[in-house]
């Protein structure tokens, strides 16, 4: 059966919302809004819900925009209803693949849905919000983080009973007529707790506690999906770097989102040229850098593997200004000739009979290859006396490392210690 794009809309977010466990009799009161929402009949929408049985899988729709709205239309039907379960986030998952949108516009149909910025993680294992933009810093350290959830007849409860005794002393108290649970854990054992926190992450009635403070769920718990992800990694320390994804960070963080490769990163194109000088020398604009790395991985600022320490002498050891010439480092970063802030130069490329000189658009630089990274990363994880093996990483050639039995081979890994290092002042200056 074919659907018009407003049909298909619908009958996706049913399949969201129920699965393929048949049509009832009469619409449910969610699914009847849902219809309304879009201009369907009742009528009618009794008829796709039928039709919604026969389908094999989600209907393809038309247009970009009505893959955001049927995401919106999906969240809206679990959500009002109250069938937020693990069964219903993962069709939304699914349908998010299967539109072919990024997580952006999950993002925006909960954020609309549920009347605050939400995320969904692929891994399904926690639902976050996104951070205020970066202000101030992040949260101050803690000492302690505690836990507390009340009883309820969920069936991930005796399972979050059955992980908090694992953590901690699991301690009883009565609120608001109902029996709850509390347990607390050191904040250097902050990764013990991911398991519990992605046990309850559904139910309503829960507290997060840090240092008896009390702070929002979602802000906190922003990692947990990513940090789950990383646990089950081949590679731990090397995921965080990018490894797994195939988009190497040389920041050691998968938020930054900042990568280093050689066709050119975009923050690579913040700065300026100087001229005077017998070769090209590009200036980065660190400030800029700075602030944009901080931006993207603020939302994980609570999270026990980012080092922040190593990542602040990272941004010590890349050089201020870098030049280009035949053999060296860096090679330039090709632009748009409509690029006003482009720079416009006739380029010798080549060697020997096939050498040529061409006209082209540059702005901004890209390393060579990788062999410049691997210092950074040792001079930058020596500084902060954190050991690094040689043969770290095995970046573009995607062969894994060899190593003599019992060798480790990881990257900096965090101290165990939440600390403002880089978000603090003073702030990184350019020369």
């Amino acid at each position: 059966m074919q659907f018009d794009g407003l049909e298909a809309i619908f009958v996706n977010a049913v399949l969201v919302f129920k699965g393929n466990k048949g049509a009832s009799d009469t619409p449910k009161p969610p699914l009847l809004k849902a219809a309304e929402t879009l201009g369907i009949s009742a009528a009618k929408a009794e008829q796709l819900e039928t039709a919604s049985v026969a389908q094999s899988g989600f209907s393809k729709l038309c247009s970009v925009a009505e893959s955001k709205t049927c995401l919106i239309v999906a969240a809206s039907l679990i959500f009002d209803s109250g069938a937020a379960s693990e069964d219903c986030m993962l069709r939304l998952l699914e349908l998010r693949r299967f539109l072919e949108i990024d997580f952006a516009a999950l993002d925006d149909a909960l954020r609309l849905v549920l009347g605050k910025r939400q995320t969904i993680e692929e891994s399904t294992q926690a639902i976050t919000t996104t951070a205020e933009p970066l202000t101030a810093g992040p949260s101050a350290p803690f000492k302690t983080i505690t836990i507390e959830f009340a009883e309820t007849k969920a069936g991930s409860f005796h399972g979050a009973i059955s992980k908090a005794k694992k953590i901690g002393e699991l301690r009883t108290f009565r609120r608001d007529n109902r029996n709850w649970f509390s347990v607390s854990v050191p904040q250097p054992r902050l990764i013990d707790v991911i398991p519990l926190a992605n046990e309850i992450v559904l139910l309503k009635a829960k507290v997060l506690l840090l240092d008896g403070n009390e702070i929002d769920w979602n802000e906190f718990f922003r990692f947990a999906g990513c940090a789950t992800t990383r646990k089950r990694a081949f590679r731990k320390v090397e995921y965080c770097f990018g490894k797994g994804d195939h988009h190497l960070n040389p920041w050691g963080c998968v938020w930054s989102g900042m990568g280093w490769s050689s066709h050119g990163e975009d923050w690579m194109r913040f700065g300026r040229w100087i001229h005077g000088h017998k070769n090209p020398v590009w200036e980065f604009d660190k400030a800029q850098i700075r602030e944009l790395l901080l931006q993207r991985i603020y939302p994980a600022r609570f999270c026990p593997h980012l080092n922040l320490q190593y990542i602040d002498a990272f941004f010590r050891a890349i050089p201020d200004r870098v030049e280009i010439y035949q053999g060296g480092d860096w090679e330039f970063q090709m632009a748009d000739d409509a690029d006003p802030d482009a720079l416009h130069i006739r380029h010798t490329i080549g060697v020997g009979k096939g050498k040529y000189t061409t006209d082209i658009s540059v702005k901004g630089v890209r390393p060579v290859s990788q062999r410049l990274l691997m210092s950074l990363i040792e001079q930058a994880s020596k500084e902060v006396g954190m050991p690094v093996p040689q043969a770290h990483l095995a970046l573009q050639r995607g062969d894994l490392p060899k190593h003599s039995p019992g060798e480790k081979n990881s990257l900096p890994e965090s101290t165990g210690r939440v600390t403002a290092s880089i978000f603090g002042d003073p702030p990184l200056t350019q020369e």
